[in-house]
């Protein structure tokens, strides 16, 4: 027997009798591949080819079963590759860098061999990835290029002047302009009016221009939107995703729509007559901020891949943190402080290491000294700190206003010159508060300096306690004072070597210190010093514990669920509007819900969008579902609870009402316009009523955003931010605008005389989507904190996958079919072990076929596999369709029963599968479940869902 060994971890097992092969697939070579070593008893061969390597034991194969059972994984480095495991009949997906115990246990074989324990582990030890900036992008009111853009900030260059074109008419943007068309008729919408109002549009389009195909999506979480779209992209590159990340912010809200709301709202500066002085962070004088619009875009790439192709490297971004206040406001700025604390912490920096701030101060009255209350609380006594804020002299440029300082920031780093606080001719007493036992101005003046930054922070704050802090470091090959340390306990101080100051050490990380020549006064050197973790890093299992859903056939996830095994459609008829002259004329809407005081308050009840309604009903419900009470909501520990909820349009009636009333005055505009039609409030909401302090924010990924925010939601979980994530998606978009914008487009059905028969999803009659409203959240949870608590697992969460197809279309499914595989890989599962998918098809005669081609692509002929769509019976959601059909796919699990694909009298010939569930009810014991969402723009997303063992 001939075997090829290149794998040198002990390995050992029984040979068992078996037909199968064992098979391991390797999509790239750019890796090594490393083969376990197998004492097999009998005559083997070891054969190759180019794309895969197939390892034949003539009738002899190697199998284990785990305590996971199928979906346990061994540690290979290099791309995914599949393994057959033990108790499986097929191969099982492998991801890189993992370490899994599989335990001794019975064979699933013919001849019932046993299986001794298996150690699987690496030799060579994971390399932290880390993050630098290789490129800036800007364009603003002062410079369309970093270094002009730099040097005006360097220069006092104010950007802020008089608006011109105030007439809506004048300048319109593409909702506005869709408002007043749809005043003469539907047909004078631009068709391009639903998919270039999405905030998500724009990163697919990028992507389509570059070919890029890998994570695409949008942020929405205010004034904080940049940053967290900036961090994200980091963790991306991390754990592993991404090479490269294009990342920031862009806004453009200098219109009458956002100016009237802003007025409204009483935020804006009205110091009219001096524009260049009137935005003035710090100021006596300050009285609100000024608008600015532009964008902001960092290149953010992996280290060694930056170093590879030579790339210039402006800074190194170390980490960094959201959090929220789960408050509307607080004075001492305590919970600012404490994310710019878990900054430092994530990043491995003391302190007093960090000599520059990048502050968010607007020039607010009370936002702007809340923030240097917390640079107090956070850094004391720091003779060396200097703090300036951008806006200054551009103003606040909301979701864009992060990446346009997070340039600036890079750029203080790269010329070692801070930019002054223009307008700061008299500093509020605020600023020299004391209650760290600070008395001194760390404000930078009216001139620019020259300081050299050895950590920079850049803080973006958003209404709603959305805070963010990201921490910037000149790179250092050796890394220097900015490598950190890992122990295991909590957060520690720790002498480092040849530094003057200590540095943050945090848990569950592991980190070398390189030799170097040390930043202290005797110019010691530094010996290389090995941080390691005696004890293992489990790895986080997330399970669901809890579901709420809004919609039209029911507002309980058991009666939403028995009306969809009955068949029953929720299609019917709108109501609310005079939408007679439509061609399109039914819709999912829900005509029965009414909020309680128990889920929302009277005042958000009168104030707040149906979709920020429905939000907050299905959360607080998937929180009772779970069996958290108020009593034992006492018992969590809230920093570590977050919610991630999105929307593909918001508050589009909100926006909508406020557009009529601004064609009578300004004055009569709500002043919660501007904060009830962002996405981001919903969570914001969520959180502030149950005190949740953890990840806070929402996804606009259109219709693929539920899938996109349940598996972020997931990875918190995983990387350890927090034990509990509510998640999932809320929409509310029956209203005329958006009606007429998908009119436009020739989307929707037109099949108006029997409204429950037009969503048809595979018949050869579709004709078209039938638009839905609703909600569905789930409550994604640690196994071991649900295990603690007691709590009611209803299936597992496995992982999933988001992919950009770079293109409009794609007939062959060919990038839909590599999402859903990606999702596999990552999970550590199997084609032939999925037997049900609860499909995105919407009833369009295009993308139902290219998604029934991906799937027939990805699992060829699995006889196991049942398909169906929930949008033959709800519509389609939209931004929530995702979540409500996770909740579908979670009861799927839990009953052992899939919903039939109504009206679906006709199987097209295109489908070439008998997989589609029929017109009713199927018994099915799922073993793995996968769930796809797919979003104008070319983003696709796949969650897989299995039972938990």
């Amino acid at each position: 027997m001939e075997v090829s060994s290149i794998a040198s971890p002990p390995y050992t097992c029984f040979a068992v009798q078996s037909q199968n092969r064992l098979i391991i697939s390797q999509r790239a070579q750019r890796k090594k591949l490393i083969i376990p070593t197998c004492c097999i008893n009998g005559n083997g061969a070891i054969s190759a080819s180019k794309n895969t390597h197939s390892c034949a034991f003539d009738q002899h194969n190697i199998e284990y079963y785990t305590s996971r059972g199928l979906y346990a994984t061994l540690p290979v480095f290099g791309d995914n590759t599949s393994l057959p495991i033990y108790g499986s009949k097929s191969a099982v997906s492998i991801t890189g860098r993992k370490k899994t115990r599989l335990m001794s246990c019975e064979a699933h074989s013919t001849d019932k061999a046993t299986c001794t324990t298996v150690e699987a582990d690496s030799k060579e030890k994971t390399r932290k990835r880390r993050v630098v900036v290789t490129g800036l992008g800007v364009i603003s009111s002062i410079g369309h290029d970093p270094n002009a853009f730099y040097t005006n900030l360097l220069e006092g260059v104010s950007g802020i002047s008089e608006i011109e074109g105030f007439d809506c008419s004048e300048f319109p943007s593409v909702s506005t302009e869709a408002v007043e068309a749809l005043r003469v008729s539907y047909r004078k919408i631009n068709p391009f009016t639903v998919p270039f109002a999405t905030a998500n549009m724009g990163s697919a389009i990028l992507a389509i221009d570059l070919g890029w195909t890998g994570p695409n999506y949008s942020i929405s979480t205010a004034c904080a939107t940049s940053n967290f779209c900036i961090l994200n992209a980091a963790q991306h590159i991390i754990s592993d995703d991404a090479d490269m990340m294009l990342c920031g912010g862009s806004d453009a809200g200098v219109i009458p729509i956002s100016i009237g709301g802003f007025i409204s709202c009483r935020l804006l500066s009205r110091q009219n007559d001096e524009p260049t002085k009137a935005s003035r962070p710090w100021d006596t004088n300050r009285d609100g901020f000024v608008m600015g619009e532009g964008a902001g875009v960092l290149l953010l790439e992996e280290l060694e891949h930056a170093k590879k192709r030579g790339a210039t490297i402006y800074a190194e971004l170390l980490g960094g943190s959201f959090t929220c206040n789960a408050f509307r406001t607080d004075d001492s700025g305590k919970e600012i402080s404490l994310c710019m604390e878990r900054a430092l912490a994530q990043s491995g920096v003391a302190p007093e290491d960090v000599n520059y701030i990048n502050a968010h101060a607007i020039s607010s009255p009370a936002s702007d000294i809340k923030e240097i209350r917390a640079i107090n609380r956070c850094f004391g006594k720091n003779p060396n700190l200097r703090v300036n804020s951008t806006k200054s002299m551009i103003g606040h440029l909301l979701g864009a206003a992060g990446a346009v300082e997070a340039v600036a920031t890079v750029k203080a780093i790269q010329t070692g010159l801070v930019h002054p606080n223009i307008n700061l001719d008299n500093p509020d007493e605020g600023v020299y508060g004391n209650e760290c036992g600070q008395d001194m101005n760390v404000l930078v003046g009216k001139k620019k300096e020259r300081l050299d930054i050895k950590v920079a922070l850049s803080n973006s704050l958003a209404f709603g306690g959305q805070n963010s802090s990201l921490v910037f470091a000149p790179y250092y090959n050796s890394r220097g004072l900015y490598a950190p340390l890992a122990v295991i306990g909590e957060n520690i101080s720790f002498p480092i070597c040849g530094s003057k100051s200590n540095s943050f050490i945090t848990r569950r990380r592991k980190s070398r210190f390189m030799n170097c020549e040390a930043h202290s006064a005797d110019k010691a050197t530094c010996a290389t010093v090995e941080a390691d973790s005696k004890k293992e890093t489990r790895k986080r299992r997330v399970v669901v514990t809890g579901l709420g859903v809004v919609s039209s056939i029911g507002h309980d996830p058991n009666a939403f669920y028995t009306n969809l095994l009955e068949g029953v459609s929720g299609i019917s008829e709108i109501e609310g509007f005079d939408c007679s002259e439509f061609p399109s004329r039914i819709a999912g809407q829900i005509k029965s819900f009414s909020t309680e005081e128990e889920y929302v308050s009277p005042k958000i009840s009168k104030r707040a969008d149906k979709f920020m309604l429905y939000m907050l009903t299905a959360g607080k419900k998937a929180l009772i579902d779970s069996g958290i009470t108020s009593q034992k909501m006492g018992e969590l520990d809230k920093a570590r609870c977050g919610v991630l909820i999105g929307s593909a349009l918001g508050g589009i009636s909100v926006f909508t009402e406020a557009n009529e009333a601004l064609r009578s005055s300004y004055r009569k505009i709500n002043p919660f316009t501007v904060p009830f039609t962002g996405t981001n409030m919903g969570p914001a909401i969520l959180a502030i009523d149950l005190g949740w302090t953890g990840p806070n924010y929402s996804i606009s990924a259109a219709c693929a955003t539920s899938n996109s925010c349940i598996l972020n939601a997931a990875h918190h979980i995983t990387s350890g931010d927090a034990d509990m994530m509510l998640c999932g998606g809320s929409e509310s978009a029956i209203v005329p605008i958006s009606i007429g914008g998908f009119i436009a487009c020739k989307l929707l059905s037109r099949q108006n005389d029997e409204p429950t028969k037009a969503s048809r999803p595979w018949d050869t009659t579709r004709d078209g989507f039938v638009m839905g409203e609703g909600a569905g959240v789930l409550l994604l949870e640690e196994l071991e904190h649900a295990k603690r608590r007691g709590a009611t697992i209803y299936a597992e969460f496995l992982g999933g996958s988001l992919t950009c197809d770079a293109l409009r279309y794609d007939e062959s499914g060919r990038e839909i079919s590599l999402c859903m595989e990606n999702a596999l890989a990552q999970s550590g599962v199997a084609p032939e072990d999925v037997n049900y998918i609860n499909a995105h098809a919407i009833s369009s005669p295009t993308s139902d076929m290219e998604e029934i081609r991906a799937i027939n692509r990805c699992f060829g002929k699995n006889p196991n596999l049942r398909v169906n769509s929930t949008k033959s019976m709800i519509g389609h959601l939209l931004g929530a369709a995702g979540a409500v059909e996770a909740v579908a796919t979670v009861k799927a699990i839990q009953t052992g029963m899939v919903h039939p694909n109504i009206n679906l009298d006709n199987f097209d010939e295109g489908t070439g599968m008998n997989a589609l569930v029929g017109k009713k009810k199927e018994r099915l014991d799922i073993k793995v479940a996968l769930s796809n969402s797919l979003a104008f723009g070319g983003q696709n997303s796949s969650l897989v869902f299995a039972p938990y063992k």
